[in-house]
């Protein structure tokens, strides 16, 4: 937040340091004026979040789902954020999704295994099932490397961090694959990102568990309607590639690389 912001810098050993510097870029313009006004010596500037250009790499993805039921995605769920979504989780296997958690942290895995096995779901690990993935009502990736793959699989997904004072994770990933993405209320980390996309309708934006938990009501009832979500976010997020070349170029003409 930006009282948080003003108390680490106002530490007089950051403060020190930022005065040190020539430039600070940044990724949007919401988080520039938070660097203004700290009235300190470097030139800030916006060039833009360098995450804007990672659907390059999934500009030709074509979504595949080589199940026979559709798959909803909880992504980089943060410490508790699963018990929040509860009722949601609940309603999922009821229609015939299969939902699959990816915690922020891998420690999490069995904590979350734990209380949901103990809540009477039909729980799996990844790391156990591999792709047999329908003989469970809910799957928690437990290894690194897995979340891309479910990216490219899921009907919709939840961005975690929303529910908590952490804030959401990165939005971007999934939308590069024309995710339809449903966020909470805490926006602070993507705040001008979200804010974009939300004009474009191309995010799903909760302000609070109930109407979070009333997009995924509608979503369950009717998933083919929430496609065009992350039609639209996708190509929202195509609007603003390139921003690699602008900080290259910056970097180069101040002679900061070669």
């Amino acid at each position: 937040s930006k009282n948080n912001l003003h108390k680490f810098f106002y530490s007089s050993l950051v403060q020190h340091a930022l005065n040190k510097c020539d430039f600070i870029l940044c990724k949007s313009n919401y988080e520039k004026e938070k660097f203004d006004s700290l009235n300190i010596l470097p030139k800030i500037l916006n060039l833009g979040n360098l995450k804007y250009d990672y659907f390059e790499r999934n500009k030709t993805a074509i979504k595949r789902n080589h199940y026979s039921k559709k798959i909803i995605l909880f992504a980089s769920l943060y410490k508790n954020e699963h018990k929040i979504l509860f009722n949601v989780l609940n309603k999922i296997y009821r229609k015939g999704f299969i939902a699959v958690i990816a915690p922020r942290h891998i420690s999490q895995a069995e904590k979350i295994y734990n209380f949901l096995t103990l809540n009477d779901f039909n729980v799996g690990l990844y790391s156990e099932t591999g792709d047999s993935i329908e003989d469970y009502e809910i799957i928690i990736i437990d290894s690194f490397g897995k979340l891309k793959n479910f990216y490219n699989l899921s009907s919709l997904t939840f961005v975690g961090g929303s529910l908590t004072k952490r804030g959401v994770q990165n939005i971007l990933e999934p939308i590069s694959f024309e995710n339809p993405v449903i966020i909470g209320p805490n926006i602070e980390n993507f705040h001008e990102e979200i804010m974009n996309l939300k004009n474009d309708n191309g995010i799903l934006y909760g302000k609070n568990i109930v109407e979070i938990e009333n997009y995924f009501e509608t979503a369950l009832n009717d998933i083919e309607s929430f496609k065009k979500i992350g039609v639209n976010g996708k190509k929202s997020i195509e609007g603003f590639a390139g921003v690699t070349k602008e900080y290259i170029d910056f970097l180069t003409q101040n002679n900061l690389i070669l």
